[in-house]
């Protein structure tokens, strides 16, 4: 079974028993278990906007939030240089004592590798924490792999955006098709481009509204609606800062 096919069937698994909510979250699960790594999350950046789109596990999202709390950390490293970083327990401790300190306390991961999300050739949108509970990530660990499954989880990410949710096709055969497209030259594209924005903007929705990625989803298509935009037109205002959040917050949750 090729890597890609490993990411298919897990994918279609996970996707199975989520809910529509966490669709961001099915895609970090996939990677944690292609990988078998013991927690993923996914974070994507985008000008002073970084948000966390979804863990594989309820303690892996403290990690990222105090990297994001501090500024720094292997993710934030990972996409600024657009290279794996791979940093176990003492490494962790040495480049990021104050981080460290904060990871050991609220979480019960110890090690960790972070991969750049690249969307094509045009540059880096975001990164993937790769965390393990033991001091030192586990022997053998291919970082190569990890890279072209972070590319899948991309590749998923940007058609949710593009196709809106859909229902993942159960073991017995029930339920409606999933599609995924692993990554390819579509990736490459301006149009894919435009729709990570629209992750972005979703994440900054769902992290300022405390609402759910459905919910977001909602708030922006009922606001292109309005405003006979396109979802990239509106997300695009959103992460640029000339639609306030607040202006889409008041609008009913659908």
């Amino acid at each position: 079974m090729t890597l890609a096919d490993h990411f298919r069937e897990a994918y279609v698994f996970h996707a199975g028993w989520d809910d529509a909510d966490l669709v961001p979250t099915t895609p970090a699960r996939t990677v944690a278990s292609v990988l078998e790594v013991d927690a993923a999350s996914i974070s994507f950046f985008g000008g002073d906007h970084r948000v966390l789109l979804g863990a594989s596990t309820s303690e892996a999202t403290a990690p990222e939030q105090w990297q994001y709390a501090l500024g720094e950390g292997p993710c934030i490293t990972a996409f600024q240089h657009s290279a794996p970083v791979v940093a176990d327990e003492p490494s962790f401790a040495r480049r990021w004592p104050t981080l460290h300190q904060r990871v050991r306390r609220h979480s019960p991961y110890r090690s960790v590798v972070a991969v750049p999300l690249v969307l094509g050739s045009g540059g880096g949108i975001g990164a993937i924490d790769l965390y393990f509970t033991d001091a030192q990530v586990r022997p053998g660990f291919d970082v190569d792999s990890a890279q072209a499954v972070a590319g899948m989880a991309c590749s998923v990410l940007l058609q949710a955006t593009l196709h809106g949710h859909t229902r993942a096709e159960t073991a017995d055969g029930e339920g409606g098709e999933v599609e995924l497209t692993l990554p390819t030259e579509w990736l490459d594209t301006h149009a894919a481009s435009r729709r990570y924005r629209v992750w972005l903007a979703v994440g900054i929705l769902t992290s300022t509204l405390q609402t759910d990625t459905s919910s977001a989803f909602a708030l922006l298509r009922a606001h292109a609606h309005s405003r006979d935009q396109t979802l990239e037109q509106v997300a695009e205002d959103v992460v640029s800062g000339r639609t306030p959040v607040a202006d889409l917050g008041d609008r009913p949750h659908s």
